[in-house]
């Protein structure tokens, strides 16, 4: 693993046995919300755009779903303790965590609102 890959970081963690667990939670979350309808996923892009970035995102996900179907959105909750763990090694140099933004439900109500969305409901998992 690249120190300076994120991407590769990121891939890394989720073949920890920690990761693994949580993975397998979120899949079974993302599941049983995107069914049965069609839908848009993004699973954790948000941490990584800038505003400008998230904005266009969110209204391309809007954009794309059928009517009556789903964007299931998945994200580190901000003031959660697996994005503290995350901003921590952000500021002790990690160049996967150190740009990235964690957002709470509220904010990625907003954002979907703005953008056009119908409903917006939340849910936790880890």
């Amino acid at each position: 693993m690249i120190a300076d890959d994120p991407a590769s970081a990121y891939d890394a963690w989720y073949e920890s046995e920690l990761g693994a667990a949580a993975h397998a939670i979120e899949l079974a979350l993302v599941a049983e919300l995107a069914e049965p309808r069609a839908l848009a996923l993004a699973v954790t892009p948000f941490s990584f755009l800038d505003p400008g970035q998230r904005t266009r995102a969110t209204a391309e996900l809007v954009r794309v779903v059928r009517p009556r179907g789903r964007i299931v959105i998945g994200d580190l909750a901000r003031f959660g303790l697996w994005a503290m763990q995350r901003r921590l090694r952000g500021w002790r140099g990690s160049a996967t965590w150190r740009e990235a933004r964690f957002f709470t439900a509220g904010d990625l109500r907003e954002l979907l609102q703005r953008a056009g969305a119908g409903r917006v409901t939340t849910r936790y998992a880890l």
